[in-house]
This record gives structure tokens, sequence and C-alpha cells, in this order.
């Protein structure tokens, strides 16, 4: 017996809403270049594939590109460091910024390590030391460069007045720059490969200065960086640069989302992601560093209502939301 065509309409229609409702579609910002890609994507996997809803990466040239999308509630979701994001909800990132109250971190991720290298021969031993030296600068393509930089002279008592300023766009022009010996040190993340990189180049080993790592320097560090802290690193024979033991700077990479999504998608995000964390930290070196006991660590912004939920009801150390 065949349906009436108006009741065959009906049934299509009715499963068109069904399968729509089923196929949630979430957006997550990533930029188009570093280690922030290959994270937006290793989590819009895993949530595509653990839950019935389906992430997409939408790239951008910088994280300050989807952050006011974030905020009014254009992107669902996003990756990024927690210095960078909270200077951007605060309206402090650059000159010319506004604030953007209605972002959340859903889920604290691994830390970024900043390192500051000099080749092994330099004479440069402390960062008292770059007084009169050449340090890049500017970094208009990624404002948070400058800001990293400004904290590493900080640690050494001085500020951009006091080294011979070089101009540079972005973290790999300035990689470059070393490189040519136009510059004397350089600001890398810590076990990346961009450090065999410059390595191979030089031809020539290399050393990572080490931090004054004292709590009046920490006030300092985070009047650069909300959010970052020290952390030790070495003696490590198989790192480039770390033949000796050295403190250094560190950032947490989060997901974030805007304050509007609905308190059930960000605890199925972030159950999916807490609860394949294993999937995760497969995906690179950088992700091994990913602990999922620390995913609701306490930080300087406010946690989404939807992953507090799901904290408690895993037993997770409950942070307070600001």
């Amino acid at each position: 017996m065949s349906l009436p065509r108006s009741g065959t309409a009906s049934l299509l229609i009715a499963l068109f809403a069904v399968a729509g409702a089923e196929a949630q579609v979430l957006g997550i910002g990533i930029t188009k270049g570093g280690a922030n890609p290959a994270i937006g994507s290793a989590i819009a996997s895993i949530v595509s594939r653990h839950t019935d809803m389906r992430m997409r990466t939408q790239a951008f040239s910088s994280g300050t590109r989807y952050a006011p999308l974030m905020d009014i509630g254009e992107v669902e979701f996003g990756v990024g460091n927690l210095s960078q994001f909270a200077l951007l909800m605060q309206g402090e990132f650059t000159p010319n910024d506004r604030p953007k109250p209605n972002m959340r971190l859903v889920a604290s991720l691994m830390p970024f390590r900043g390192g500051f290298l000099v080749k092994e021969s330099s004479d440069i031993r402390s960062f008292a030391d770059l007084k009169g030296r050449r340090v890049a600068a500017g970094f208009p393509g990624q404002p948070l460069a400058s800001g990293v930089h400004k904290a590493f002279l900080a640690n050494g008592g001085l500020t951009y007045e006091d080294v011979v300023p070089v101009p540079a766009t972005t973290m790999r022009s300035h990689w470059e720059l070393f490189k040519e010996g136009r510059i004397d040190g350089v600001m890398v993340v810590v076990g990346s490969g961009v450090v065999k990189e410059i390595r191979a180049t030089l031809g020539e080993e290399l050393r990572y200065l080490s931090m004054d790592n004292s709590a009046e320097s920490l006030v300092k560090l985070r009047d650069a960086l909300p959010g970052a802290y020290f952390v030790t690193i070495g003696p490590n024979p198989n790192l480039d640069g770390a033949a000796k033991q050295f403190a250094t700077l560190a950032y947490d990479y989060g997901l974030w989302s805007g304050a509007d999504v609905p308190d059930d998608t960000v605890y199925r995000v972030v159950k999916a992601l807490h609860q394949n964390s294993d999937e995760f930290r497969s995906v690179g070196p950088l992700m091994r560093l990913y602990n999922a006991e620390g995913i609701s660590r306490p930080q300087v912004v406010p946690y989404h209502p939807g992953a507090l939920c799901y904290f408690k009801e895993a037993g997770l150390p409950l942070v307070r939301s600001n």
C-alpha cells in the first residue's frame, strides 16, 4: 500500500528534520600555521567520532580573527593559548583592541614551553647579557611574540630600549634572522622541530638561557603574559639546547568557546575530549604533554558552565568560574 503523495512529502520532511537534528555542525577556529591546525583538527576529529555532533575546522590568519567571532557567537569554538586569549578578553592584546567578555575557556590542554636560544659559542649567559645586543622586535603578524620577547627581556631587568631592535614580522621571519646572523638570540617552543632546523643550518650547538624563576620575577612575567608560569627543563641530552638544566616560561593552550554556546553542547565536547585523551595525545609530540587530569586546571579566565558541569560529574578538581 503506497502512501498518499502528501503523506510521502510529510514523511520525507520529518526524516530530514531528524537527520538535521542528529548532525549538529560546530565550527572550531584554527590558524593557518604552527601547531594550532593539528590541535584543532585532533579535537574536531574526536568530537565528530565520539559524539552525535560534527565539528569542522575553520582556518583564519590568526587567533585575533576568530576570537571576536566567538565573542559574538558566529564561531562556536576555537583553540589558542591562554595568555593571548586572556589579553584578547581584556581588550589589551593590541593598542586598538576592544574587550571580548563573551569568551569562555572550555578545557585546559597542554603547556607551550617558550625558550630563548643563543649559540653555544655565544658569550650571552643570562637575559641581562642581552643589553646592547640585537633582538627581534615588532611582530605585527604575531603580536604575542612581541609580548613574550618583552617578558624575556624583563626577566633580565631590560626593555627594548636597552637592546638593538631588529624588525621582524612573524616568528618564522625572526628564525630566519637568527640563521642569517642578524640577531643574537631567538625565541622558540622548546622541543619544536624548528630547533633542529636552526641547529642544522648553523652547524653549531645551541643553548637555552635560564630565567630567574623567583616569586618577584613571576609577578613581572604575569604582567606581560597573564596565566604564564615558570617550568624547569633538563638536563636532557636528547633535547637540543638542553644539555644543562634551565628555567623558562610556559603558558597553557586551551579550547575556547563563546559564552552563548549551549551548556549541553560544551558538556559533550569536553566529555569526548577527556574520555579520549589517549587519542588526542597520539597526534604529535606537543600533544603528548597533555594531561587529562589537568583539563580543569585553575586559570585566570572563567570556564564555561557546561565544562564545569562535566568536571563535577567526572570528579575532576573544580575551579571557580569568575
